[in-house]
């Protein structure tokens, strides 16, 4: 499934992305990312006027818009489709995602080229016919389109700068795309790097965990360098079920803050309902009527869902 939304200057963007999991400096009643000049913010805060019950808080999330100080795009002309057989891949950062990830590019027929700080990782994608690098800047070196999935921003700005880092393996023709969970301050200045470098830039944080990236059923939230987005759909699409092109960098992650946010509340309050019938099943209610009517209710949920 392929989506591009165009979203007017000044407006928030929305719509639908190695994990789906809020960084750890994030707190439940705040979340807060800035990058820029003209800074991209998602927040979110309790309101003050409490529940029926008098315990439970709600929030009210603010959305302003992206960044606009992104540079033009560039290398629109000299980026080439990927296509299995004929592109080289690089992936960084082999863990329980990355692996997951590169063995679906792997049976596609891509050749890929793959790092890891710790290389042991590296070894199964090596059994599977990957070509294992020194360095991030090896991988971009020898690939044209570089993939990473990483732990956290640090580890993002560390392997896309540091001396044999992903930019310093980059040039005209070549892009990189980051499918790691950061914040837009973290893919505009890796974004700045990558320009300066030559090459295009894609941030593509994911939706979904280890099941969903075995399965090559990954939800991408791209923003950044259009071209690349287009030029590596096939690969994306080998990862994913879907993608989705926000706009300028930063509206990725933003996108990514929502559908985590979202995500959270459906768990929360999918916990708080099996409270609730633990208690109805002190009063009579069965496994087997909970089951059903849970059942029937998730079904006509879906079927209202496909109507509108």
């Amino acid at each position: 499934m392929t989506t591009i939304l165009r979203i007017p200057a000044g407006a928030a963007s929305a719509t639908l992305s190695s994990r789906a999991d809020v960084p750890p400096a994030m707190s439940r009643s705040q979340i807060s990312l800035i990058g820029g000049r003209n800074p991209a913010v998602l927040s979110v805060r309790p309101s003050t006027r409490a529940s029926a019950s008098g315990s439970a808080r709600r929030v009210q999330p603010s959305l302003a818009p992206p960044c606009r100080s992104a540079q033009p795009l560039t290398c629109r002309a000299s980026l080439t489709e990927a296509a299995p057989g004929k592109t080289v891949l690089g992936f960084v950062g082999i863990g329980i995602m990355g692996l997951a990830m590169t063995r679906n590019l792997l049976k596609m027929g891509y050749e890929v080229v793959v790092w890891n700080r710790n290389p042991d990782k590296c070894k199964p994608l090596a059994d599977e016919g990957a070509k294992v690098a020194s360095s991030p800047r090896e991988v971009a070196a020898a690939a044209t389109y570089t993939f990473a999935m990483l732990s956290d921003p640090e580890a993002a700005l560390d392997v896309a700068m540091r001396p044999d880092g992903v930019v310093a393996g980059l040039a005209p023709g070549k892009g990189y795309v980051d499918v790691s969970t950061v914040d837009a301050g973290t893919s505009q200045a890796v974004a700045a790097a990558v320009r300066a470098a030559g090459g295009a830039f894609l941030e593509a944080p994911v939706s979904g965990s280890k099941g969903p990236a075995e399965q090559g059923k990954l939800i991408f939230l791209t923003a950044g360098d259009e071209a690349l987005y287009h030029a590596v759909a096939a690969p994306l699409d080998a990862m994913g079920k879907a993608r989705f092109f926000l706009g300028a960098e930063g509206a990725g992650a933003n996108m990514k803050l929502v559908v985590n946010m979202v995500m959270g509340s459906m768990m929360t309050s999918f916990a708080e309902g099996l409270a609730l019938a633990d208690k109805a099943r002190r009063q009579g209610l069965g496994d087997a009527d909970f089951s059903a009517v849970m059942e029937a209710v998730a079904e006509q949920a879906a079927a209202d869902g496909k109507e509108h």
